[in-house]
């Protein structure tokens, strides 16, 4: 039995040595898939900050301000950015208007594209807009706003609230 069992050992490790010496393969499958995005193109009004005159008194002098306005454009993409007239009644993008209501006063003021105050910046598709194409990345463009000298009118708050467009 002895013998038996020493004969079937060397078989069986004979068999084993001859597994171990052949070449090693795997059974697979494969195959592959698409990944893809498609990008429109889009602009995105990010942030506006709202324009302050701050405190005045007699309005005898121009009174200066500014806001910055953020926005995202995929590249390449052109756009135009514009300002309406405000939601006073009777302002004009050259003269925009800022009021107290309750005692129906008016304050004028002007929104320019340049800090010398020689470009207005209104509603005006190819006039009165900032035209520009996108890089892709956050642009900061400034509001340059402008109080002319003017008669004062009563001791009050006065405001506007202008619209920020963009068309792409």
């Amino acid at each position: 039995m002895n013998m038996l069992r020493m004969i079937l050992a060397s078989a069986f490790a004979g068999v084993l040595l001859a597994l171990s010496s052949l070449p090693a393969s795997a059974l697979f499958d494969d195959d592959m898939f698409q990944v893809s995005i498609t990008i429109e193109a889009e602009c995105e009004i990010l942030s506006v900050d709202d324009m302050a005159f701050g405190t005045q008194g007699v309005l005898s002098a121009e009174v200066p301000a500014t806001a910055d306005l953020d926005i995202q454009c995929t590249d390449s993409t052109g756009y135009q950015i514009q300002l309406d007239a405000g939601e006073t009644l009777g302002a004009t993008t050259a003269t925009r208007l800022m009021e107290n209501v309750a005692q129906d006063t008016f304050v004028e003021y002007s929104l320019y594209q340049d800090s010398l105050h020689s470009t207005l910046w209104g509603d005006t598709l190819g006039n009165e807009t900032v035209d520009a194409t996108a890089d892709g990345s956050v642009e900061t463009y400034t509001i340059y706003g402008l109080v002319p000298a003017q008669t004062t009118p009563a001791p009050t708050t006065y405001t506007d609230q202008v619209t920020v467009t963009i068309n792409f």
